[in-house]
């Protein structure tokens, strides 16, 4: 079965979007993880089979920036609950 999580990320600037993590959690079955970014500019995806990434290492395969005033993002401007 695959789990979805998604992040809310916003720039300095305001602009909003967001990063989605989906990941194989079946038992007895081979972990995987894939990420993509909605929102921003930078690599569409990313992920590891097997295995698991930061959210550090993500951020940086990603490579985003914002459309609206092009500062980067990084996993700081993930929103906190």
């Amino acid at each position: 079965m695959t789990q979805r999580i998604n992040y809310e990320v916003a720039c300095i600037c305001g602009h909003a979007g967001k990063l989605v993590m989906r990941e194989n959690d079946a038992p007895y079955s081979t972990q995987w993880e894939q990420y993509e970014l909605v929102g921003f500019k930078g690599k569409f995806s990313c992920g590891r089979d097997p295995g698991w990434m930061t959210l550090e290492e993500v951020f940086k395969e990603l490579a985003p920036t914002c459309p609206k005033c092009n500062q980067p993002i990084n996993e700081r401007n993930i929103k906190k609950s």
